[in-house]
């Protein structure tokens, strides 16, 4: 019997500086889950596959992690394709190996462990259930057939054959003469792990360009289409943004399966019978074990956004729905997420465990570059709405290319769609809640979107305010807690809060616009209603997200949105208008932030920067990280102010001042003329430097910074004209009114 080369420690590092070269290059994210609870020896790692490129990384994973040299069992491609004896030196096993399955049991058997595909082969379709059954399509013999189990085999012959050793020796008091005390509580293992990429697409990264390059100028020499195919997407998946998840299982001891054999079915007299077929009862318990096997492996796939979506367009064709718009999508997979992260033993990408509603929220493009992806394979076609007020576009799916039987080695380039759906397939809890939220539709549809983005929105705050009370510093939690209230017009009104502040800032004008039955969401900005230390640790995208969330609640209820904010919430405003959010018809900026009266203002980016940096570089960070605040509203306002906060309003407004020209609809400004924290210049800066036609400035004669929370209805009043008629609400521009 052929011996296993021994593993060379030498090029196993240079293995593992190769890979984490390629790693830190393509800036690929490795998520690694689970493996603390591998065993260290005798495992049998069962994986999916799906790409080459898995053959390097499983062992680099293992051993990286847990510090043990796993062998590989490799397909006889990959070492036509790099030099056998180095393959061999790091451990990798050709599948043509003689004796292959007793030279396996007999490196168990000596506390080695092994990575095994139990497919068989890439499973490029993703496609492993038939009719309830595990079933692997063949491309190169183009048959259907189960997953293998060889590797079932192998453990149990290795577990059985250690308990025979141990009996024989243990009987005529040899144990010590072999050494095979450690036979005692020998076990082999099956771990389970699973290897999930997104997102998946195939695009034109430096690395695609150059391997199809090489791929025409070897093609001449006889490259095949199926080992082009493989070089684009692995170059496609070693890329940015493309996150590696791989998930370790519960070990499966198989120890749980030895009883059910008998010896002379794993052992059978070779004198006697040397052709001897299985048992059934064999057969029957090495089938139940690979049933086993691949269920866990195929339980352990990490869900993520594209699974959902892939899987509500395959369903809509099953049910004959071709058309529908990119909203619609949205909001299914949205509330889709919501629903199966309630499912235990499940994995979730962070998209879905923690920012379910980034699927859905304005601006974010997660189901966009999914349509994108499936547009570009000609899959559907995307037809843009026209209409002012309505930004949703049009989904028709080709019905003939949707179902048309690609090729085995052809189905990763032209039906992404399929082969993502097919990867979730094996999870019917997953999959038949998805299919549930498309009995959602219309109002019904666009009401549970909106009501599960407030639930998470307070939920957030709950969360947050929990993490971060601090005893003299936290408002009460009443005031921090994001607010919606109906009206009957069809008319919206998102307030957003200044800095350092929180809703109840916004109070008195969400209480004036209501009984004008305006819908109003006033919306809590990150980091705010909960503790300076809260506000430090965000930056203003956090503050954007936040608001844009406030917008694609109310872009569910009602036709039109006009914003409205104060200070801080004032720049965000301005932010919101320059993205053109297609419900937006106006814009109402209260003392919003441009230029600062405060000395922070000017010291904040340094000191900042200087806080940064030694942080970087392992030392304390910077005594001045907050300076005091003396609130104008004390039970509103933090009393110590982040200069990292600072800072970023900074960013913020630079970000704003460069895109005001964009802004086009109508909008309102009003100014304290005698603000002390905002230089009430800002006013006149925002209104000569947007392109808005209608629009006022309306000069508040008020000797605070805070003149929403402070003052008489004047400028509430002046807010609802201006919402009812933009035109008429800007007549008496550059006006005084009582503060």
């Amino acid at each position: 019997m052929e011996e296993l080369k021994e593993i060379d420690r030498a090029n196993i590092n240079r293995m593992r500086v190769f890979i984490e070269g390629l790693l830190r290059i393509s800036k690929v994210k490795m998520v690694v889950n689970g493996i603390e609870k591998v065993p260290k020896k005798s495992a049998i790692f069962l994986s999916n596959h799906f790409t080459r490129i898995e053959t390097l990384i499983l062992p680099y994973i293992i051993y990286t992690r847990l510090g043990i040299l796993p062998r590989i069992l490799t397909a006889t491609q990959i070492f036509e394709a790099m030099p056998k004896e180095f393959m061999e030196s790091v451990g990798a096993v050709p599948v043509n190996f003689p004796d292959r399955d007793d030279m396996i049991s007999k490196s168990l058997l000596s506390g080695e462990s092994w990575i095994i595909f139990p497919e068989g082969r890439m499973v490029k379709d993703r496609k492993v259930v038939e009719d309830g059954r595990f079933l692997i399509h063949d491309g190169d013999m183009l048959i259907d057939r189960p997953p293998h189990t060889g590797a079932g085999m192998v453990a149990l012959k290795t577990q059985m054959a250690a308990r025979l050793m141990r009996d024989f020796t243990d009987k005529h008091s040899m144990t010590r003469i072999f050494g095979f005390d450690y036979l005692d509580e020998f076990e082999v293992s099956i771990v389970p792990l699973n290897i999930t990429y997104y997102p998946m697409r195939v695009i034109e990264t430096g690395l695609y360009k150059q391997v199809g390059k090489l791929a025409r100028f070897i093609e001449k020499g006889g490259l095949s289409p199926r080992y082009e195919e493989e070089l684009k997407i692995e170059s496609s998946i070693i890329s940015p943004d493309v996150e590696m998840t791989v998930n370790f299982g519960h070990p499966r001891s198989i120890t749980e399966y030895t009883p059910w054999v008998k010896e002379r079915d794993v052992f059978p007299v070779v004198k006697k019978d040397p052709i001897k077929k299985k048992s059934a009862a064999l057969s029957k318990v090495i089938n139940g074990m690979m049933n086993d096997y691949m269920y866990d492996i195929y339980h352990l796939t990490t869900v993520n956004p594209d699974h959902i979506t892939a899987r509500l367009m395959k369903t809509m064709v099953k049910q004959k729905i071709f058309k529908d718009n990119t909203d619609n999508l949205k909001m299914r997979t949205y509330l889709s997420a919501l629903n199966i992260r309630e499912l235990i033993n499940i994995s979730f990408n962070d998209k879905i465990k923690h920012e379910p509603e980034a699927v859905v929220v304005e601006g974010e493009k997660v189901v966009d570059s999914f349509l994108e992806m499936a547009k570009a394979e000609e899959l559907i076609d995307i037809t843009k709405g026209v209409k002012r007020g309505n930004g949703d576009s049009t989904v028709t799916i080709k019905e003939k290319q949707f179902k048309w039987p690609q090729k085995f080695h052809d189905i990763r380039l032209f039906n992404t769609v399929e082969v993502i759906n097919n990867e979730i397939s094996p999870l019917k809890d997953v999959t038949e809640l998805v299919d549930e939220t498309l009995s959602l539709k219309g109002k019904k549809l666009k009401d549970e979107t909106a009501k599960a983005l407030i639930a998470g929105e307070e939920e957030r705050f709950f969360t947050d305010y929990s993490m971060f009370y601090t005893e003299g510093q936290s408002k009460e939690r009443k005031f921090g807690m994001p607010k919606i209230n109906m009206g009957d017009n069809n008319i919206g009104v998102l307030l957003i809060h200044g800095y350092m502040a929180s809703p109840e800032e916004m109070r008195p004008l969400n209480e004036y616009l209501v009984k004008e039955g305006f819908t109003v969401y006033s919306v809590r900005l990150s980091g705010h209603g909960t503790s300076p230390e809260d506000l430090r640790s965000r930056n203003w995208e956090d503050w954007f997200y936040s608001a844009r969330v406030g917008y694609t609640v109310l872009s569910k209820l009602v036709k039109k949105i006009f914003i409205c904010g104060f200070s801080m919430g004032g720049a965000l405003s301005w932010h919101l208008a320059a993205c053109g959010y297609p419900k937006i018809e106006g814009i109402v900026s209260i003392s919003a932030a441009m230029k600062l009266v405060s000395r922070t203002s000017f010291l904040a980016p340094a000191i900042d920067f200087l806080d940064n940096a030694l942080k970087y570089i392992g030392l304390k960070r910077s005594p001045v990280q907050f300076v005091k605040n003396n609130p104008e509203n004390p039970h509103i306002n933090y009393f110590k102010n982040p200069v990292h906060g600072v800072d970023q309003l900074l960013e913020l407004i630079k970000v704003v001042k460069g895109e005001l020209v964009k802004v086009k609809v109508p909008a309102l400004i009003i100014q304290g003329g005698h603000d002390p924290t905002v230089d009430p210049e800002s006013a006149v800066e925002y209104y000569n430097s947007i392109s808005s036609k209608i629009k006022g400035l309306v000069w508040v004669d008020s000797p605070y910074h805070g003149i929403v929370y402070r003052g008489g209805d004047n400028k509430f009043k002046k807010i609802v004209d201006f919402i009812n008629d933009p035109k008429k609400g800007v007549e008496e521009s550059h006006t005084w009114i009582p503060g």
